[in-house]
């Protein structure tokens, strides 16, 4: 998963400018907390209650949706452990000061967990709408 803070994007912009960067530059993950596909479906499921993996298996055995199976299918083509190349960002995480890269006080896991728990509420939501009477 390539997602990153939208101010470390920004300021990795703003370093380029500020050294004179010529050409395509990249910010990715790497310039933060890589994250893969594996290890967000780890965490995924350290979040997933009981009751909300009992409502989707009885989603899946009613026919009423089929997107359990086809995010499945989906997830297994994909999981490769993909990188985005940010080579020419690396010397940039170094600089520190107002538009540096480091991000005082930004535990990423904390973060994935609070988005993780937000999908999963959404998800919830979603799936109660679905549910057989």
């Amino acid at each position: 998963m390539d997602e990153i803070p939208v101010d470390v994007v920004s300021n990795a912009c703003l370093l380029h400018l500020s050294v004179g960067s010529t050409g395509i530059v990249h910010a990715g993950s790497q310039l933060y907390a890589t994250l893969t596909v594996g290890g967000y479906i780890s965490q995924l499921q350290r979040h997933l209650s009981i009751d909300l993996s009992n409502k989707v298996n009885r989603l899946r055995l009613a026919k009423k949706v089929d997107f359990v199976d086809q995010a499945d299918e989906m997830l297994g083509r994909i999981s490769r452990e993909w990188k985005i190349d940010c080579e020419r960002s690396k010397a940039l995480k170094a600089t520190n000061g107002p538009i540096g890269l480091p991000l005082a006080g930004r535990e990423f896991d904390d973060f994935v967990d609070r988005r993780i728990q937000q999908q999963i509420r959404h998800f919830d939501a979603w799936a109660d709408t679905l549910m057989p009477t």
